[in-house]
């Protein structure tokens, strides 16, 4: 019997993490919590960028943190690395640039 309610407890939690991520899509802004929920990032990385300037964020008459979810996914999409493809792509025309 304690097995079966073990093994029932997690698949609430995944069930309860589901539903938490589907409600944060329409929100415009988010809290410390929510962001870390949506970006899948710890609590205590977000508070480090939040320090360090690394990230935007509100913090209305002082209070708590709030994040604009148009700004993170800009921020997000901003971090983009290029592919090896894309490296020699660029590398490639700029010879050809060079050399014309």
């Amino acid at each position: 019997m304690i097995e079966k309610h073990q093994n029932s407890t997690p698949n609430l939690g995944v069930k309860n993490h589901k539903c938490k991520t589907n409600s944060l899509v329409s929100q415009n802004y988010f809290n410390i919590v929510q962001l870390s929920i949506y970006t899948g990032f710890s609590k205590a990385y977000l508070y480090k960028l939040v320090h360090n300037s690394k990230i935007p964020y509100y913090k209305p008459n002082g209070g708590k943190l709030l994040f604009s979810k148009s700004e993170i996914e800009t921020w997000i999409t901003e971090s983009r690395f290029s592919t090896m493809e894309e490296i020699q792509d660029k590398a490639i025309n700029y010879s050809l640039k060079k050399s014309a």
